[in-house]
């Protein structure tokens, strides 16, 4: 089982609840993976859904772990706000390559949370039941809040995930319906370990460390890191 888990760093909390609610089949119908951007809430998730396919041996398998980190397992459904671009709604990851204007935010609109309903509801391939998630959560319009309450009151045999770095912007009433799984800032080190471990090792100054203004607006998430590094590489010289 620890082997799921093993490239989550700094999250034994959240570790520990996954991996009981494992290997004690005792799995929740709804979960909220609250936590800053870019500390391992995705990865967890996907880590907590291979360890549901995979079932109670708790190994990692190789082709269920490429298919779920790809999107293309027949039983996941993953969900992220869109833009709405002629007519059709582009997902936010896939905003930029498609020439999006992007001056509003992206949000997760009602068809999205009735297309949710919809999969939940089906038979599922080859996992136990139908699995979704749902990123950044607090994105979610009105109305498309108060449908997701009516599918977690009647959640089925399906699973749902919500990942959210905002949940105080949740209602209520979802988070009320969600086991809560918490992640945290990590540490410098944590920090410096887990971008070692996906070969960015690099730093945003070409000298040797990250500059302290980076780390501090970092503030413990590597996604956030990476963001910052990026951004300072692109500075004109001399302006950083």
């Amino acid at each position: 089982m620890a082997e799921l888990f093993s490239e989550l760093l700094g999250q034994p909390r959240a570790v520990g609840l996954l991996e009981a609610a494992l290997r004690r089949e005792r799995v929740a119908p709804a979960y909220l993976f609250a936590g800053p951007e870019g500390v391992g809430r995705r990865l967890a998730a996907l880590r907590f859904l291979e360890g549901l396919v995979v079932g109670k041996q708790g190994q990692g398998d190789a082709a269920v772990r490429r298919r779920l980190r790809q999107g293309n397992h027949p039983d996941l459904l993953w969900v992220e706000p869109t833009y709405s671009h002629q007519g059709k709604l582009v997902p936010a990851s896939q905003a930029e390559a498609e020439g999006v204007n992007r001056r509003t935010p992206p949000q997760l609109r009602l068809e999205q949370i009735r297309e949710i309903s919809r999969f939940l509801a089906r038979r599922p391939v080859e996992a136990r039941g139908a699995m979704v998630v749902l990123e950044a959560a607090e994105a979610m319009a009105e109305a498309a809040a108060n449908a997701l309450l009516k599918t977690l009151e009647e959640p089925g045999d399906g699973l749902l995930i919500l990942i959210s770095a905002a949940p105080d912007q949740l209602l209520t009433t979802i988070r009320s319906r969600c086991q809560q799984i918490p992640f945290r800032r990590l540490d410098p080190e944590q920090l410096r370990l887990v971008l070692e471990r996906h070969g960015e090792g690099q730093h945003a100054d070409p000298d040797g460390e990250d500059p302290p203004e980076l780390l501090e607006l970092a503030a413990g998430s590597p996604g956030e890191l990476l963001r910052q590094r990026r951004q300072w590489r692109a500075l004109p010289e001399g302006l950083a």
